[in-house]
């Protein structure tokens, strides 16, 4: 197996849910600062790209701090004697990591 990890759990079909979920907090954060960036002045809203830019900056710490705390979590069931927890906070973890590289 994967990491050494020879059961696979149906229950970690529900981590497609978590990550909807996340993605759709980072829409809400990033559309947040999006907002804010109008107010920022015009060496803000000069163009789109520097726009942007401030935005991605504002909203990516944000973003990169709550999906390392979710992963970390579900990372910690790795210690969970139960077979099923395990597999599946591993395996959220790593669909949350790859869901925040890509």
């Amino acid at each position: 197996g994967i990491f050494q990890i020879e059961y696979f759990s149906g229950m970690n079909f529900l981590g497609i849910f978590i990550v909807c979920a996340i993605g759709a907090d980072d829409i809400f954060v990033f559309m947040d600062a999006y907002k804010q960036s109008a107010h920022q002045g015009p060496a803000v809203n000069r163009d789109l790209a520097t726009r942007m830019s401030w935005v991605w900056r504002k909203a990516g710490k944000a973003m990169a701090i709550t999906s390392a705390t979710t992963c970390m979590a579900f990372l910690s069931t790795c210690f969970s004697p139960i077979a099923s927890t395990r597999s599946f906070g591993i395996f959220a973890a790593l669909v949350i990591l790859w869901d925040y590289v890509l």
